[in-house]
């Protein structure tokens, strides 16, 4: 079909390939998938400074900041290093809740947690982000998760 360029169906498309991390190598539908109840999803993008420190960005997340998440209940979905799209190097990941206060109350017992902090005590693991950005969604009758 022809449109004119003041019917565009979009303004533009973003694509990324990503590889899934090995703390979590598979997608992980929410629970409420299946009745398709309301539900929000946070869409994290962590910026590295180089391809190294983005390397070591996905090893911190296999050491324990995946484990962490499941743990306090922030429902992920995925975890991927970014192999081919914009702002690279980067990783993208995907957590979930049941609404907006349900997802930040769980949020707060990642800060606190002993692995956490012991992550972030580790020299290994410095400086190994430069940005971050994070973008909230939410379930619509076409979702498949």
């Amino acid at each position: 079909m022809s449109r004119s360029k003041n019917d565009a169906p979009y303004t533009r498309i973003d694509t990324s390939l990503l590889i899934a991390m090995t703390g979590m190598p598979k997608l992980a539908l929410p629970p409420s998938s299946a009745e398709k109840q309301p539900w929000i999803f946070e869409l994290r993008t962590y910026l590295s400074p180089t391809e190294a420190k983005g390397a070591n960005k996905i090893d911190m997340f296999n050491a324990g900041e995946i484990a962490i998440m499941k743990e306090v209940g922030l429902n992920p979905v995925f975890f991927g290093g970014t192999i081919v799209g914009p702002q690279m190097p980067n990783l993208i990941y995907m957590t979930s809740g049941a609404d907006m206060d349900a997802y930040k109350a769980k949020w707060k017992g990642f800060g606190p947690h002993p692995l956490w902090k012991k992550l972030m005590a580790d020299p290994q693991y410095k400086n190994n982000m430069s940005g971050s950005q994070s973008v909230f969604l939410k379930r619509t009758s076409a979702s498949q998760i």
